[in-house]
């Protein structure tokens, strides 16, 4: 009944308003079949069948947002280059607004090639720019953000893959700019920058996300709750979401005791894109009026029917809410 209940949040999250600001990528995928072992070397011959493109890291975030209806600003930084105009194509078959995404001859658009084969990964290829970004770079990322925030937004998303966007001083700008202007900001973590995140409405590490950045090891309900407790300290988010692969979620709340939210995976097939999918909705949900439990539990939901498919793919509103009826 209490899945049941939720359904009421999700046609409120179309209304949504946000801003996801992190590192956007392309990821590209070249999908096959293999029958014999290279004459060369010992590795396996893929014999491509299909290749397509899809966003990924902030990018994919930002489609998720949009698949439930949302209005979606990414702000961030990818080069002048055929992955920069995938990704911008990308956006706008999806109706997602490119204005505060800046492009620099001088970057590469962070893309991951992906060789697939009988529906195992057989090698990843990465080609990202990861330099320090000179003052100028930031200034305008700073000005960017500064132009949606004041437009109105009803949530910002930090989606940090350690990519060079979210260092240090525009976290902090973007989180001092949002509890400001009373706006509700996310984090999908980096360890490297943990302590960075101080003051967030919404942390959602993965497990070992969780235990890295923290500096303990999560084995058990006691040692989870140690840590639970160190990151609030730490960090001091309104709401912190650990999410635990098929151990489900762990919600732990100002003043509030653990609550740990069981998976609602059926068949996982891919856990790509579910740490992606758990702050897209959690953030949809609490903007939309839910409370932490009821916006982790949807979450939740959401994440276990985005693992039951290959690759990062979005989950629909029509899926969510059959989801919710079982």
């Amino acid at each position: 009944m209490e899945h049941k209940l939720l359904a009421r949040f999700v046609p409120r999250f179309a209304d949504a308003r946000i801003l996801v600001i992190g590192d956007l990528m392309l990821d590209h995928y070249l999908v096959g079949s293999v029958d014999r072992i290279s004459p060369e070397a010992p590795v396996p011959v893929v014999l491509v069948q299909e290749e397509r493109d899809m966003p990924g890291g902030a990018a994919n975030v930002a489609g998720f947002l949009r698949a439930f209806g949302a209005t979606v600003i990414p702000c961030g930084l990818v080069g002048q280059d055929a992955g920069a105009a995938m990704l911008l194509q990308h956006f706008g078959q999806r109706g997602i607004g490119c204005g505060a995404i800046i492009r620099r001859g001088d970057r590469t658009t962070t893309m991951k090639t992906r060789v697939v084969a009988a529906r195992q990964q057989v090698v990843r290829i990465d080609r990202e720019d990861t330099r320090p970004l000179d003052p100028e770079i930031l200034a305008e990322i700073r000005r960017a953000f500064d132009g949606v925030l004041d437009s109105g937004v009803d949530g910002v998303i930090l989606s940090d893959y350690g990519k060079g966007l979210l260092v240090p001083e525009i976290i902090e700008y973007v989180i001092t700019r949002c509890r400001r202007a009373g706006v509700r900001v996310a984090v999908d973590p980096k360890v490297e920058h943990f302590r960075a995140y101080r003051g967030v409405t919404l942390i959602t590490p993965n497990n070992k996300e969780a235990s890295e950045g923290i500096g303990i090891p999560i084995r058990d309900r006691a040692s989870l709750e140690r840590a639970g407790a160190a990151i609030r300290e730490a960090i001091d988010p309104e709401i912190l979401l650990v999410t635990r692969s098929e151990h489900g979620i762990a919600l732990f709340e100002r003043g509030q005791s653990l609550d740990e939210i069981p998976t609602r995976a059926q068949e996982v097939f891919d856990v790509t894109g579910a740490g992606d999918m758990v702050i897209a909705v959690a953030m949809l949900a609490l903007v939309a009026g839910a409370t932490p439990r009821e916006a982790a539990l949807l979450a939740n939901a959401a994440a276990g029917i985005e693992v039951s498919k290959f690759g990062c793919q979005a989950v629909s509103p029509e899926e969510l809410l059959a989801a919710l009826a079982v």
